[in-house]
């Protein structure tokens, strides 16, 4: 988790004001970062295991800055964290707070394990409540989590949004049993950028496409039509990538290991805890 003492991996909110992704609280934060990791081929497990120096300096902290840790199971090499925030003063109070405390820990993680990683990007998101859908109100009970990337050309962000808003009233309307959290990348990616979050217990989720005549219906013959025309016109790329949540790599609540401790106590995770 390069440069941990000015980024922080994950879900996290200021100590002052507790840790609203890690609570049964109103949804996902305002402000969400993400640490992503680019890790050399055939390292992953290493990677994992040095990311534990990390997790020690969190405990020892004893904050409640908490993060998630999640490896890609589809797409490039990588490790992504997840932080999020009421808002960008709250980020700030976290990093001085945290810093202060554990910075010389985090310091000597990062020597550990910068030789597992071939480069690193740090991005800042900001959630849009209106195109989200059925937002889960937590990931303690998650196991899986997809990131569709989504680049829209210069000039043609209003007409994405408002595409995205006809396909969520669509949603809302056929009463599609889906979720996600909607953040557009405010700094760190080019102007355009969006990431969609989906959260899933297990992968049994996708057998069922969610998607029935009722939607379908829906969004109509006129919604199909926009949309196919803005895909080919408005849209410079698009990615999807799912990754697995390492409980190894995360550092999460008392209450959380407590409530599931079959997933979220790695067996390496035991010892540290019981030190």
């Amino acid at each position: 988790m390069r440069q941990v003492t000015c980024l922080l991996g994950a879900l996290v909110m200021v100590c002052t004001a507790g840790p609203s992704l890690f609570a049964e609280g109103p949804g996902p934060s305002k402000v969400l970062r993400i640490v992503r990791e680019e890790i050399k081929p055939a390292r992953g497990a290493a990677h994992a295991r040095a990311e534990e120096a990390y997790v020690r300096a969190g405990a020892a902290s004893r904050m409640p800055a908490y993060w998630i840790g999640m490896s890609a199971i589809t797409g490039p090499s990588e490790a992504w964290f997840f932080s999020g925030y009421d808002s960008y003063d709250a980020l700030e109070k976290e990093n001085d707070a945290f810093n202060a405390a554990v910075g010389k820990q985090m310091e000597a993680a990062d020597e550990g394990d910068a030789q597992f990683r071939t480069g690193t990007r740090l991005y800042l998101l900001e959630l849009n409540e209106d195109l989200s859908y059925q937002m889960r109100p937590t990931v303690k009970d998650m196991r899986y989590i997809t990131v569709m990337t989504v680049r829209v050309k210069p000039g043609y962000s209003r007409a994405f949004l408002d595409q995205r808003k006809a396909l969520t009233a669509a949603h809302a309307k056929a009463k599609v049993e889906e979720h996600w959290a909607f953040y557009e990348v405010t700094s760190g990616a080019p102007v355009g950028t969006y990431m969609i979050l989906f959260g899933s217990s297990a992968m049994k989720d996708d057998d069922t496409d969610p998607h029935t005549q009722a939607y379908r219906d829906a969004v109509g013959d006129e919604g199909r039509t926009s949309s196919e025309a803005f895909m080919r016109e408005g849209i410079a790329g698009m990615e999807t990538a799912t990754f697995e949540i390492s409980p190894q790599m995360s550092h999460v609540p008392a209450e959380w290991i407590a409530a599931r401790p079959g997933f979220w106590k790695a067996p390496t995770m035991k010892k540290m805890t019981s030190a």
